[in-house]
C-alpha cells in the first residue's frame, strides 16, 4: 500500500508543476493495479543546452513489477507520445547511481550528453 502512496504524491506533484495543457502522464496498470505511472510534460527547470520546448520524461515503477519489461514498454510509450505530440524532441535526467534507468534510458535511443543537471546526468532524445 506504500507504493500506491507514492504514486499518488509523484501524481499530485507532478500535476502542480506542469503549465495546464502541456503535459500527457498515464498510469500503467498490470491486471487492473497501478504498477507505476510515466509523464511528458514541459518544465520550467531546463537543463542548459536543452531546448525550452523540449518535455521531460519521468516515469515510476513499482516494485513488484520492476525488471519485468515494463518500463520499456513505458519508455516506448513516452517516446510515441514525444513524437506525435511534442516535435520528436525530449529529455530526462537520471541520477547516476540508477543502473536500471541509465541502461533504458540507452536502450531506446537517448543520448548521455556529458553534462549534469541537480546532480543528475542529463539525457537527449530527437526522432530524427
Amino acid at each position: 500500500m506504500g507504493e500506491l502512496f507514492q504514486i499518488e504524491l509523484n501524481l499530485r506533484k507532478t500535476i502542480s508543476e506542469c503549465k495546464i495543457g502541456q503535459r500527457e502522464q498515464f498510469l500503467t496498470l498490470v491486471d487492473g493495479r497501478v504498477a507505476g505511472m510515466y509523464v511528458v510534460r514541459l518544465v520550467s527547470d531546463v537543463p542548459v543546452g536543452i531546448p525550452i520546448t523540449s518535455p521531460n520524461l519521468s516515469g515510476y515503477i513499482a516494485r513488484p513489477w520492476r525488471g519485468s519489461g515494463i518500463a520499456t514498454f513505458v519508455m516506448q510509450k513516452q517516446l510515441e507520445t514525444v513524437d506525435n505530440n511534442f516535435y520528436g524532441i525530449a529529455h530526462t535526467t537520471i541520477r547516476p547511481e540508477n543502473t536500471p534507468s541509465l541502461t533504458l534510458a540507452r536502450k531506446n535511443g537517448l543520448i548521455e550528453t556529458g553534462q549534469f543537471h541537480n546532480g543528475r546526468l542529463v539525457f537527449a532524445y530527437s526522432s530524427e
